[in-house]
């Protein structure tokens, strides 16, 4: 059993949607898991397109067989298309590339059904990606930089999926920035810039063998004054969505190769 990691953060540097803290979120996430890893990989800015996330992609779920933990990190834009009542949420590679929600489950449904996936995405309307959502966007903060960008600012194709045809995927563990009306947000935290989500969650995380993924999940987002998120700083719920089986898993349960 062994435990592999990918991180694809971009801060869209030299556009007019740039943010600060996404490629600092993937390098944290990568340093805290990296002495269970036995493979790491991080794709940032214009290196984490639409072809490379495909291709490193593949290669990480390739890797992952009966027993083995994936960490999956994503931090940068989301966006949201409407159609009829119903939104559509989808991730935002570097050239402005959607991949919408049913992509990204069929993505990761190719891989070793023994393997267990954690996934982490600090993005805008995060908690819509497992499906479809009907829910108006709250407005944000003024003066906060959140991790969104309009659909008319992508470029990508119209919504084809049927979001409720979209199932949860066996064995992931998925770690949702907030809920899908709301925004993830672009923060600094001692001058130093992190998505809210990806920083607090590893405030959460002690890395103890015994600690499971549900303990954690209740220190991001329990009941105040316990968990971290919502805050008065920061007005996002983090969701996680998983069977009670696989919020019981542990990381000592993977081993370094």
């Amino acid at each position: 059993m062994s435990v592999h990691f990918l991180g694809i953060g971009n801060n869209y540097p030299g556009t007019s949607s740039e943010l600060s803290g996404c490629v600092n979120d993937v390098n944290d996430v990568a340093a805290k898991f990296k002495p269970y890893c036995a493979t790491s990989k991080v794709l940032t800015n214009n290196k984490a397109d639409r072809s490379n996330v495909f291709k490193e992609g593949k290669t990480f779920l390739d890797r992952l067989t009966k027993g083995d933990l994936g960490i999956l990190w994503i931090s940068g834009h989301g966006t949201r298309e409407k159609s009829g009542s119903v939104y559509h949420e989808g991730l935002v590679w570097a050239g402005m590339d959607v991949e919408w929600d049913y992509s990204l489950n069929g993505l990761l449904r190719k891989r070793d059904r023994g393997s267990v996936l954690v996934v982490g995405a600090d993005v805008c309307h995060a908690g819509g990606l497992p499906r479809g959502a009907s829910l108006e966007a709250t407005k944000p903060r003024t003066g906060k930089r959140i991790k969104a960008i309009p659909f008319g600012l992508c470029h990508a194709e119209k919504y084809i999926g049927n979001p409720e045809k979209l199932t949860a995927l066996p064995d992931v563990i998925p770690f949702l920035g907030c809920q899908a009306k709301e925004y993830s947000y672009d923060a600094w935290f001692d001058g130093r810039a992190n998505g809210a989500m990806t920083h607090y969650a590893m405030l959460s995380t002690e890395l103890k063998p015994s600690e499971t993924f549900g303990q954690i999940y209740l220190k991001l987002a329990g009941k105040r004054p316990k968990g971290f998120l919502p805050n008065d700083e920061y007005d996002q719920t983090p969701v996680v969505v998983a069977s009670a089986k696989n919020l019981k898993r542990t990381l000592g349960e993977f081993r370094k190769a």
